[in-house]
């Protein structure tokens, strides 16, 4: 390993500075996000991905140098800060130096990740750190945005219908590379695995979506499976195809980056001295339509911006 490659308590300095707002954090390399493979694992509570995730990094670890783990855990209401409980669920990687766990509060966003996730990643790429599993909260219904910023995306149920009614809605399914049914000792998950199957024949993309069978309490034992789609899919990954989803990733990072600092800029403050408020009463007296209202509100903001 590099001796200047930063130790763990190095590493997760960094990511406190990133957490910070400290964008010199990253700094040059940025461009390091593209050597190390991205796997993002979502689903919703109860499914078992953090138990899933630990066996997959003790299967890792047979393999490679360095795992990295990006945990995404609710923010404390009083705190802002993670809850903590992927990591404690992971306790038994703490003592491994190839293995470095990260929690992160979900700081308000819908979407299964924290605000710093994809420069994290960065980092822990630089750091030689491969491959970099990101676990997205579980709060109550799927997450996308893991979605749209891993190279290799994997679902995680489990045996009730529920999970996979959800998943069915959200049009899930046909977004990610691999559905897990965990927990696939426990009954039903048999008939769920081959609803999956019949599922995911309508999907339409370069790409067949993988449905396996888990069942990650018997730890490495029990994730065979999973491990060997993941590989296949990295594998299967064209060039061609992993650039457009890294373009991908960007191009959504640049979007959400853009309209963070708009909010935080000229949006809040319209809010802060009361002039969305003063348009909201236009809307109430009948003075203007909602439409009207919110591009005269958008247009003061930009108007302020400048």
């Amino acid at each position: 390993m590099n001796a200047n490659l930063p130790s763990r308590v190095e590493l997760a300095r960094l990511i406190t500075r990133l957490e910070r707002g400290e964008a010199t954090a990253c700094g040059a390399i940025a461009v390091a996000h593209g050597v190390s493979r991205v796997v993002g694992i979502t689903g919703i509570p109860g499914a078992g991905k953090s138990t899933l995730v630990d066996a997959l990094v003790a299967l890792y670890r047979l393999s490679s140098s360095r795992v990295g783990v990006i945990a995404v855990d609710p923010s404390s209401p009083v705190t802002g800060g993670a809850l903590l409980g992927d990591r404690v669920r992971m306790n038994r990687h703490a003592s491994d130096e190839g293995v470095f766990i990260r929690s992160m509060g979900s700081r308000g966003r819908l979407d299964g990740l924290a605000p710093t996730v994809q420069d994290s990643c960065r980092l822990l790429a630089w750091a030689s750190y491969d491959p970099i599993l990101i676990e997205t909260v579980g709060v109550g219904q799927i997450e996308l945005g893991v979605v749209e910023c891993c190279d290799v995306r994997v679902l995680v149920l489990a045996p009730a219908w529920g999970d996979y009614i959800q998943a069915a809605k959200a049009g899930l399914v046909e977004m990610v590379d691999i559905v897990v049914v965990n927990k696939a000792d426990l009954p039903g998950a048999d008939t769920l695995i081959r609803e999956l199957k019949q599922a995911v024949l309508r999907r339409t993309g370069d790409q067949p979506i993988k449905v396996v069978a888990a069942t990650a309490s018997d730890g490495e034992r029990g994730v065979g499976q999973v491990y060997a789609a993941i590989d296949d899919v990295w594998s299967s990954l064209s060039s061609a195809g992993l650039r457009s989803r890294r373009l991908e990733a960007i191009y959504g990072e640049l979007m959400s980056r853009v309209a963070a600092s708009f909010a935080a800029g000229p949006t809040r403050s319209v809010i802060e001295d009361g002039t969305a408020k003063q348009f909201a009463e236009t809307v109430y007296d009948g003075k203007a339509t909602m439409q009207e209202a919110a591009n005269m509100l958008f247009g003061e903001a930009i108007r302020r911006l400048k």
